[in-house]
């Protein structure tokens, strides 16, 4: 077995403290929730933990509105229970990533605060002013990008709420503060790294109306690294929705000095309807999904590019509810576990995921809280052009909160959460799934994933980070795929991502490592049940 940088053999757990363990009762998780938890982690099998925003910031966009970069927000606790949790985490060797919003801040940062006094303020040009709005640029959140500041008489650029003024990153002092940012975190605090929000954003071109991948991109992130005295061992996560092959190579190349990996976003928009409309509701396509999380993923890999492969997180609705199928809700679960940790890449499971949590059901707008929910809500529910039960229908299948309503420990009051009031409706439609619940049952969804983080530790590491996967021949509804490497025999995934059974032919094979869902297997020949899988070693 070679000798990988750490982040390429790393199992990755995301953590939204906001809704992951509450300490105080006050109905809102905090850091202490989280060093409560790592034994939880560590148990399970994952060592390294993305931890959301944790920073000083009013919550208008749940913390991607950072007013303090420095500093704990009350909320969360202090920060000295920062720095308690890097202490025990470390203890149980478990590395933490931090998230670096660096495309804006909030509008209650001090740079902001003071930049709209005066145009002859020492932070004026730390934000993007005009003196007209350019109206053909709106808000990511539907509406204006452009918000009046009185007191300048100007308008400032928000491609997020208006709350959410975005950084002039033409100003190298910009770069400078974000480098001094890195350094403390890193070098001083002792972060394993980090994951940089919409970080594609930072070379926009607001006068030739570009706004993401603009020219000016892979050179600040490359003296961003650089200035902030992050190494090749400093793990360096890219949300960037819109790279393709040449982008994501271009960040991840080692050569570039960039990043360590992007998100493999390709898997999420493997919707139909995903690319067509946000406003639809879409279903699995898995023509697409075998395509992007096998072909894209080995092109990457193959040109030395890097990718962590990702089914979820805070943005996004639960898997189970996209791409799997409630009727075979233990059976889709599994399947897609199985999927995302063949890959080749860094796997990233977020809190809730590994006990199969669906989507919410939600009817009333006071069970929601997403501020880009109450946007879209203005543009489509408030002008007309949708109903309230339309709305909540798309709300319910790939809305935010989602991913964002507290994870359920046990049966208890609140699951175990908190003993208070929980700051968002806790999830309504699945009172039997728990971790209390699944640690007991040894063919547990969660106990799969305690697996499956075993086999990436294991003897096959190399071909989770050095194999050449290659699809094979299948049906619409089936995913099969090769794991190559040298003359080796090959690792191979097959799974069945539909509700009809399938036969499927394979050739003889000496291992069989996860049968979960005790398929037929014949010298020839498997019969694949709805929602099934397997890994075998030919």
């Amino acid at each position: 077995m070679k000798n990988y940088v750490w982040w390429k053999t790393s199992n990755m757990y995301q953590i939204w403290p906001k809704s992951f363990k509450d300490t105080n009762n006050d109905g809102i998780g905090d850091l202490k929730g989280v060093t409560q938890k790592l034994d939880y982690i560590k148990d399970l099998g994952f060592d390294a933990i993305w931890l959301s925003p944790f920073f000083k910031s009013p919550m208008a966009d749940n913390g991607y509105d950072v007013a303090d970069y420095y500093h704990v927000n009350p909320i969360f606790g202090t920060d000295e229970d920062f720095d308690e949790l890097i202490k025990e985490a470390k203890k149980r060797d478990i590395k933490l990533i931090i998230d670096m919003v660096f495309n804006h801040t909030s509008d209650q940062h001090e740079w902001f605060i003071d930049a709209c006094k005066s145009k002859d303020s020492i932070y004026s040009d730390y934000y993007i002013w005009r003196d007209k709005p350019d109206d053909s640029i709106t808000s990511m959140f539907t509406g204006p990008a452009w918000t009046y500041c009185e007191a300048r008489n100007q308008y400032y650029l928000h491609l997020f709420d208006k709350t959410q003024p975005d950084l002039n990153w033409d100003n190298p002092k910009v770069l400078e503060e974000c480098a001094k940012v890195l350094d403390y975190w890193h070098n001083k605090k002792g972060i394993a790294g980090f994951r940089f929000d919409v970080l594609e954003l930072l070379g926009k071109d607001i006068e030739n109306h570009i706004l993401a991948n603009g020219p000016k991109l892979h050179s600040r992130i490359n003296e961003l690294m650089k200035k902030g005295n992050l190494t090749y061992e400093t793990v360096k996560i890219g949300e960037c929705w819109g790279a393709g092959l040449e982008e994501t190579l271009l960040y991840t190349d080692k050569k570039n000095e960039e990043l360590s990996m992007v998100f493999n976003f390709k898997t999420i928009k493997a919707i139909k309807n995903e690319e067509d409309s946000r406003n639809k509701i879409g279903k699995l396509n898995v023509e697409k999904l075998k395509n992007a999380i096998v072909d894209f993923a080995n092109q990457v890999v193959q040109s030395q590019g890097w990718l962590s492969t990702v089914l979820e997180n805070h943005d996004l609705p639960r898997s189970i509810s996209v791409f799997g199928d409630s009727d075979y809700w233990q059976d889709s679960a599994k399947t897609l576990a199985l999927l995302l940790y063949s890959v080749v890449g860094t796997p990233f499971v977020y809190q809730g995921q590994e006990i199969g949590t669906k989507n919410f059901v939600g009817n009333r707008y006071e069970d929601f809280n997403d501020i880009e929910l109450f946007r879209m809500k203005v543009n489509l529910v408030d002008s007309k052009k949708m109903s309230d039960k339309e709305f909540f229908d798309l709300m319910n299948w790939k809305g935010r909160d989602n991913a964002r309503r507290p994870i359920q420990w046990n049966s208890e009051k609140n699951f175990g959460f908190t003993n208070g009031t929980p700051w968002i409706t806790m999830n309504n439609n699945q009172n039997d799934i728990t971790v209390e619940n699944q640690l007991k049952d040894p063919n547990s969804i969660l106990n799969f994933y305690k697996k499956l983080n075993q086999l990436r530790k294991g003897e096959y590491l190399d071909y989770f980070v050095n194999g050449n996967m290659k699809l094979n021949q299948s049906d619409n509804e089936i995913i099969d795929f090769s794991i190559e490497l040298d003359e080796k025999p090959s690792l191979r995934f097959i799974g069945n991502f539909g509700k009809n059974q399938n036969k499927h032919i394979i050739n003889k094979y000496s291992k069989i490592f996860f049968n979960e869902q005790n398929i037929d297997i014949k010298e020839s020949e498997i019969i694949l049940k709805p929602w099934s899988s397997i890994l075998i070693l030919e």
